[in-house]
């Protein structure tokens, strides 16, 4: 509010504050304008500190100027109590800055409300002062504010289909991510509360419901609760619409049988889908996972146009668990049909054996053992890692992969029934080595042949672990 120098008196100034909702609130309050005398300090150039308003445990920073006839204001000495203080302590005042521009930071308190004088006190060096009483309300904490107050728009679906709210939340205090949204169903017959999911932990919240496949025409209503860190609340309706749309036929209306699958495999499904009148059409199709985590979106391709789709699983991108995949086909009329499936990423798991010993064998400095890793599971072994660590003064100088069931024949040619072991990679240095081989079939074994320095003491530690099977590890005790 500029003032015009030279004059002074009152006005009463109104404030109109309208929101979205168009509810109004106003507030008046009356300026006193004054003229600076030569008598001592100021502030505000004589008009003082108006009213304040705060909500319960938040701050408040209260800019004011000081000035004075013949001292410069960083001179000048500021001070500040509380006429209150059991709701305000002078504690919780705290002034800032040094020259003409200061600040009153105002700490409150949780769970306290009221109103107190607080009176700021700005002397001279010849002990003139004055002072700048002013009242501040501490208002009690609202609740939690869901979707700005604004109703939900309702939402219409189909049996079987994803239907979503998109939630805005906020508070006057606490951050988004400390808002807790619950949701449960007001017709459990209809719409179970497992059906309800709630994603997201920001201001922007998402509600997704799943119509039961044998969920009937109607509505059905879903509230939601959102809860500040003090135990205040604020709810809101969620209205869904149910609807039976003539959809389009997926897979001649028969379900997709549900799937086991192993990760590194890739599977294809048919999908055929057409309209109910037998008349050729174009069909939006699109995928998803329900289960992010144990299969991503990314792993479904969808293949194909018109009536003959396929959809390729890529579970090299999954991890074990269980998902269900939703298949959504939208006909050219608009008529949507949904079907789901099951697919479960099994591991498949194996046991392994690991079995280390020295062997009578020896080659210039070297002497060695010998390492069988025995996979005596029914299943494969996958991407087996074996560690070999050094300890003691021994050194790790070679490592050799064994075959077995060989012979020599008349001729000097030599051939084995197996060569276990034929793949190990092996990499390191002289005391830390990693052999690694692709796998193993069940039942099947792999040895390795490893040769460590001659005439020193130490032991050898052996770790195993595959991707499907628990680790193993034996020690190899050189001696002496």
């Amino acid at each position: 509010i500029p003032t015009t120098p030279g004059t002074s008196g009152q006005s009463l100034i109104t404030v109109d504050i309208t929101n979205p909702l168009n509810e109004t609130a106003i507030a008046d309050f009356l300026l006193t304008v004054g003229t600076p005398g030569s008598g001592g300090p100021l502030i505000n150039g004589g008009a003082g500190i108006q009213p304040q308003f705060v909500t319960e445990s938040q701050r408040i920073d209260i800019p004011f100027q000081i000035s004075d006839p013949t001292e410069a204001a960083a001179s000048l000495i500021v001070n500040a109590i509380s006429s209150d203080q059991a709701l305000i302590s002078d504690n919780q005042l705290q002034l800032l800055g040094n020259g003409e521009t200061r600040l009153l930071r105002i700490n409150t308190r949780n769970d306290i409300t009221g109103v107190a004088q607080i009176t700021v006190i700005v002397s001279n060096a010849s002990g003139l002062s004055t002072q700048a009483p002013f009242e501040i309300t501490i208002r009690p904490r609202g609740g939690p504010l869901l979707n700005f107050g604004i109703p939900f728009e309702p939402q219409i679906g189909s049996p079987g289909q994803l239907v979503e709210w998109q939630v805005t939340v906020g508070d006057t205090v606490d951050p988004p991510n400390a808002l807790q949204l619950s949701a449960s169903s007001l017709d459990p017959d209809v719409l179970p509360d497992s059906a309800i999911s709630l994603f997201g932990s920001s201001a922007t919240r998402l509600v997704r419901a799943r119509i039961p496949q044998n969920a009937e025409a109607g509505s059905v209503e879903i509230e939601l609760e959102l809860v500040n860190t003090q135990g205040l609340s604020a709810t809101g309706t969620l209205e869904l619409i149910i609807e039976i749309p003539d959809g389009p036929i997926i897979n001649r209306d028969e379900p997709i049988p549900d799937q086991v699958l192993i990760p590194g495999t890739t599977t294809v499904i048919d999908v055929p889908i057409e309209s109910r009148d037998g008349e050729p059409g174009i069909f939006d199709v699109v995928v998803f996972s329900l289960d992010q985590l144990v299969l991503p979106d990314e792993a479904l391709r969808l293949i194909g146009e018109g009536e003959d789709f396929q959809l390729e699983i890529d579970i090299d991108q999954g991890q074990p668990g269980t998902t269900i995949i939703v298949i959504r086909a939208t006909g050219p009329d608009g008529g949507v049909t949904e079907t789901s499936f099951e697919i479960t990423i099994d591991n498949e798991p194996t046991d392994l054996e690991l079995m280390a010993e020295p062997i009578d064998l020896a080659f210039g400095d070297q002497r060695f053992s010998r390492i069988t890793v025995e996979n005596t599971g029914d299943n494969r072994a996958r991407n087996i890692d074996l560690r070999l660590n050094a300890g003691g003064q021994i050194t790790l100088i070679s490592t050799l992969s064994q075959a077995s069931g060989c012979s020599v024949d008349d001729g000097n040619t030599v051939s084995c029934e197996d060569r276990y072991g034929a793949g190990w990679d092996c990499q390191g240095s002289l005391d830390a080595r990693r052999c690694r081989i692709d796998g193993l079939s069940a039942q099947g074994q792999a040895i390795l042949l490893l040769g460590v320095s001659d005439g020193v003491a130490g032991s050898v530690l052996v770790e195993v672990e595959a991707d499907n099977a628990e680790p193993s590890s034996t020690l190899i005790d050189e001696g002496e």
